[in-house]
């Protein structure tokens, strides 16, 4: 699958799994922001019994603040983990 879906490129499937295995984030549904033209991989990862936890986001290929195609506000969060340009942060 990691061919297929990348790591931290493509929709950046690898990164997701290991950051929710990391940091024990099995039971929560995070935001998933890919910021090149892939599709979201949400539905590899998603329980879609819970509802969706808004104190964790995550993006993939993202190079700095992109206002034109995210509601993501980074001012609004905190960096806890990255590799390359994927990203997880925690809401302050």
């Amino acid at each position: 699958m990691l061919n297929n879906y990348g790591y931290c490129k493509n929709e950046g499937l690898g990164f997701v799994k290991d950051v929710i295995d990391k940091f024990k984030l099995e039971k929560t549904n995070i935001n998933i922001q890919n910021f090149d033209d892939f599709p979201n991989i949400s539905w590899a990862v998603y329980d879609y019994t819970q509802n969706l936890n808004p104190n964790f986001y995550i993006l993939i290929n993202y190079r700095g603040k992109d206002t034109n195609r995210s509601k993501f506000n980074a001012d609004k969060f905190k960096l806890i983990y990255n590799f390359e340009n994927c990203y997880l942060f925690e809401k302050l």
